[in-house]
């Protein structure tokens, strides 16, 4: 028995031993901060992946190599200016000297102005006022302003521009600035710009509006809290969190961008609202007992349990958001997890080693939380069918605004009006028109050359005619403009009207395919129309995507054998987008209900309670977006994540209430009494933790990135109604259920460390144990006269008697991998290398493993009963009390027999499963015999064999051991037998496929794996 003051010192050094390893971590983390990433805007993070429109705009990226666009333009800056030609051209020359100067690629391919474009038009016998005429027509919206005047520089980036977005416009500001001079202020749009935007504001973020909201919290928590050491205790814990999520996305290769921004405030304030929690539970029980050593342990003890479930339920939420099809929304969901983990380490660890070492006295809470939480008690208890007669009614009437709901997925409303973006883009849009794009890819197929060139021409001009016609402010472009003069050509200085297909391919599509307009590519010609249109709120039921779909639809039933025509671009994908964002808001949050409900009704041990408990947390939720629905407002990627996210967190303060709650009632018996004693040890933390969350992230609204701004109102707006739902509307619904057992009941040591210590070291002193066993049975067995009858007996007895099992065993292993095998490999053309992969697999994997657990199960078990019931007996003792050895008797005949049939045992496992295999493969999914042969033979050596073998002869060693050494140590009757054999088939079980990983890490070493012909 360790003494106190031993027991003290233990705790203050292990405390101590925790603060210096997380000071040692934050000054890495804070050193390495240099290297974060910070960059957002790119766009295909918030497109859907997977759907076949997807699919479309890759392939057109793939062909045509759409880079980073950017525009350039100024006030007054006329298509004809010489200076827009002139800076250009300078622009130009200084992108080729700095990129040859750095050893590097230029920021652009191409720069595209008006005076260019139209030198590189096919005039054919037109006037040059005619021409101009066409070419004004058909650049409209593209380098000259849907008012016919204002003219734009067009800026194709390069993978170099995209991979350095900030460097190339920093590049293209100071060189355009320097040119036009400080009276002339230049105007941008295009995706470059948007993106070099939003990492301003990311980084803005992260540099001004996070240590605000740091602030901010550290204030709030010391008005609330009262204590100078636990404010700063919740504010240092906060901040590890948020360095450590920041540490995870920066190490997991992301750029700290777009939503991952907010990560790290979110792990920062969930940090805090679990610190807040323990706190609260020291005090409380410092105001009753006076006693610090009782009051951290107390605090350790009761919110260990909430605050870990609390970390799986919100983890559970973001699980649930990673379902979606949006890139964005996966990266926020899986570092946003981390971020949790991160948030509840911290608080478990560095919490109660503060809480010892420095012991904070504790004042009483501030009167208006007292008032406060008694009211609160009123309204639940005397008013409680009221109470949940009114608030069930406003759920419901909430409820039905959710079909109301409406989305927005424009890039352009992430910002405010007043930022520098909204002021770029409205200018481009009063003066230019649209920059939002969209993309027509018209593909001929081979057949289609025999179709004469003209007729290709005539249909893209008449599509480019049909779609500009569709609405003024429609602005189309396509290689039609460089051929305006093609059916009056010039040849040999007269015009030709009936020119042969041939000369069209040599004189213009020749030229054509060199560009941006036309691809070749596997005997198919893609030809591409680009449209400018006014952006939409609804692009589902705008006019461009409500009237193209049949236009496109007669064109390509023009000719024969037809076209393929397909509408693609960000804008089609935003759309797209659209229409499943409320689909994903339902999908992500069901899942998060399907999987949080069995976790608290598991944890509360009660389905009433738990169905009542989860009612609780779908009231902020249905609330607030059945309230959004009602009030007309449209819901973007950023309220969307809030379904999920904030149902976890929600959950997080109703798990402390109603583990209060279970113990009131453990200690009352009585259910209103338990309800106020939840309210008393509980209310005060809940409403602590939501101000500091709720009034930390409002901070946000310093940010000009909406989504982070969307994200954080909406969120701390969430919270504040499920404040409302947790602590009036859930106890009036328990009040209201009037339960007269409470079914569950959480018991935990008073010190859950220790607890776990325990176990840690009990785990620690069976393998010594188990090790010393080894060496002394192996030593035995180098020294001692064999006894070859015993050590025959116990070789039929493992290997003969089991040959049965392991052959089953092999046959079904080897068919089911080989079917499963077929089944993925087929679909890429790699039928017949399923005979390679189930070979080397079976010989280096399956084979010992399976042995191993079988031979656990049949063998094992046996060895333990009979050595177990041997001890129980006493016989061996008696054994000792005759000069013989038990382990010489007992266990070296036992593994001298395994040692004799483990490697025979394995290799039939091997056999079997080969040919098995090797049956199924051939017989029912019709794999040729001699490929299939051909492969598992030359890619099946010796080497995969012998690693075979030698793991099956490790593991059924430690069969042997672990039985054996389970059987000595097996206590009196019948039950300790019992106990004994369920301990060993689970260590032996867990040895197995722990040591398989490290022999195959240490065996590969030496047999690398190879394959030929595959």
């Amino acid at each position: 028995m360790l003494s106190p003051d031993y027991n003290a010192r233990l705790w203050n050094n292990g405390a101590r031993l925790v603060l210096i390893t997380f000071a040692i971590a934050a000054a890495f983390f804070i050193k390495d901060l240099k290297n974060v990433s910070i960059s957002s805007g790119d766009s295909s993070l918030w497109l859907p992946e997977g759907t076949r429109d997807s699919k479309i705009l890759q392939n057109f990226t793939h062909k045509f190599g759409v880079e980073d666009m950017l525009l350039v333009s100024w006030e007054g800056c006329r298509f004809d200016d010489p200076k827009l030609q002139a800076l250009a051209n300078h622009l130009t020359e200084k992108d080729k000297a700095l990129a040859e100067a750095e050893g590097r690629p230029g920021f652009f391919k191409v720069v595209i102005t008006y005076e260019d474009t139209r030198d590189q038009i096919w005039p054919g016998a037109l006037s040059e006022s005619e021409v101009d005429q066409k070419v004004h027509e058909q650049l409209k919206g593209f380098l000259i302003g849907s008012d016919l005047e204002t003219g734009v520089i067009v800026f194709e980036g390069t993978a170099y521009c995209a991979a350095h977005r900030e460097e190339a416009f920093e590049f293209v500001d100071r060189h355009t600035t320097a040119f036009l001079g400080s009276d002339i202020e230049p105007k941008y749009a295009g995706p470059l710009f948007l993106s070099v935007c939003a990492s301003k504001e990311t980084r803005r973020t992260l540099v001004i509006v996070t240590p605000i909201v740091a602030m901010v919290s550290l204030i709030v928590a010391l008005v609330l809290l009262r204590n100078l050491v636990m404010a700063l205790l919740s504010f240092i814990v906060s901040g590890m969190a948020a360095l450590m999520s920041m540490a995870a996305i920066h190490y997991g290769g992301k750029d700290l961008g777009d939503m991952l921004a907010v990560v790290p405030s979110l792990a920062q304030l969930l940090a805090m609202s679990n610190a807040v929690h323990f706190i609260n539970y020291y005090s409380e029980d410092w105001l009753r007992h006076k006693d610090e050593t009782r009051a951290w342990r107390y605090s350790l003890n009761v919110g260990l349990l909430p605050t870990l479930a609390a970390a799986l339920t919100t983890i559970v939420g973001f699980a649930a958001l990673s379902t979606s099809n949006l890139g964005v929304a996966v990266d926020f969901a899986l570092y946003g997890s981390i971020g949790v983990f991160c948030a509840a380490l911290t608080v478990i660890l560095v919490v109660p080693s503060v809480l010892i070492l420095f012991r904070p006295k504790v004042k009483e809470p501030l009167p208006f939380e007292k008032h406060f939480i008694e009211f609160l008690m009123l309204l639940s208890n005397r008013y409680r069918r009221h109470v949940a007669i009114g608030m069930t009614v406003f759920l419901i009437v909430c409820g039905t605004g959710l079909s109301r709901l409406q989305s927005d997925v424009r890039l352009e409303t992430f910002f405010p009006e007043k930022s520098e973006f909204r002021q770029h883009y409205d200018w481009f849009l009063n003066h230019f028109g649209s920059p939002q794009v969209s993309e027509v890819i018209v593909s001929f197929p081979e057949g289609m050359r025999e179709v004469r060139a003209v007729e290709r021409f005539e249909l893209i001009q008449d599509l480019t005619r049909e779609i500009a016609a569709l609405d003024d402010e429609y602005a189309v472009f396509s290689a039609s403009i460089f051929a305006a003069g093609a059916p009056d050509l010039i040849v040999d200085g007269k015009p030709a009207p009936n020119f042969p297909n041939e000369f069209i391919y040599t004189k213009v599509l020749g030229e054509l395919r060199k560009s941006d307009w036309i691809k070749v590519d596997n005997n198919r010609e893609y030809w591409r129309i680009s449209v400018r249109h006014p952006p939409s709120a609804n692009p589902k039921d705008s006019k461009f995507f409500s009237h193209i779909k049949p236009l496109l639809e007669r064109a390509e039933a023009r000719l024969d054998p037809r076209p393929e025509i397909t509408l693609t671009g960000a804008y089609k994908l935003f759309s797209d987008a659209q229409d499943g964002l409320l689909t994903q808001l339902l999908r992500t949050f069901l899942y998060a209900f399907v999987i949080i409900t069995p976790i608290i009704i598991i944890f509360l041990r009660c389905f009433n309670l738990g169905l009542i408990a989860i009612l609780g947390n779908l009231f902020p939720l249905v609330v607030f977006f059945g309230l959004m629905g009602w009030a007309g407002q449209r819901i973007d990627i950023a309220t969307m994540m809030i379904a999920a996210v904030a149902f976890g967190i929600a959950v997080d303060d109703t798990v402390h209430f109603l583990t209060w709650l279970g113990r009131g009632f453990n200690r009352e018996h009585e259910l209103g009494k338990s309800i106020r004693f939840a309210f008393e040890n509980s209310a005060g933390a809940i409403l602590q933790t939501t101000l500091i969350i709720s009034i930390g992230m409002m901070a946000f609204l310093l940010s000009n990135f909406k989504p982070s701004v969307r994200f954080a109102t909406f969120s701390s707006t969430v919270l504040l109604i499920a404040l409302i739902g947790d602590l009036i509307f859930l106890p009036a619904l328990i009040r209201c259920l009037n339960l007269k057992s409470m079914p569950f009941q959480i018991k935990l040591s008073m010190n859950p460390v220790a607890t776990f210590g325990r176990y840690l070291i009990g785990i620690t002193t069976y393998l010594a144990d188990l090790g010393k066993f080894a060496v002394t049975s192996f030593y035995t067995l180098s020294t001692s006269k064999p006894r070859i009858k015993l050590c025959c007996e116990q070789a039929v007895s493992i290997g003969l008697q089991s040959q049965l099992l392991i052959i089953v065993t092999g046959i079904f292993t080897g068919a089911v991998f080989a079917a499963q095998m077929y089944f993925a490999f087929s679909g890429y053309g790699l039928g017949t290398t399923v005979g390679a992969v189930v070979s080397i697999t079976v010989c280096r994997e399956l084979a010992p493993v399976l042995t191993g657990l079988m031979i656990s199960g049949r063998v094992g078990t046996a060895m333990v009963a009979q050595i177990g019931g041997m001890k129980s007996s006493q016989q061996v003792d008696a054994l000792k009390c005759m000069g013989v050895d038990p382990v010489e008797y007992l266990v070296v005949p036992r593994l001298t027999g395994m040692l004799i049939s483990s490697p025979i045992l394995n290799v039939i496992a091997m056999g079997c499963g080969i040919i098995s295999s090797q049956y199924i493969a051939v017989y029912l999914f019709k794999v040729p015999s001699e490929w299939y042969s051909y492969q598992t033979w030359i890619n099946t050596n010796i080497p995969d064999m012998i690693i075979g073998i030698t793991k099956g002869v490790f593991f059924g060693v430690i069969v042997v051991l672990v039985a054996c050494h389970q059987g000595l140590r097996t206590p009196g009757g019948t039950d300790g037998i019992g106990k004994a054999i369920k301990s060993s088939v689970v260590a032996t079980a867990l040895i197995v496929v722990i040591m398989n990983l490290f022999l195959s890490l240490a065996l590969n070493l030496f047999f690398p794996l190879h394959l030929k012909n595959y």
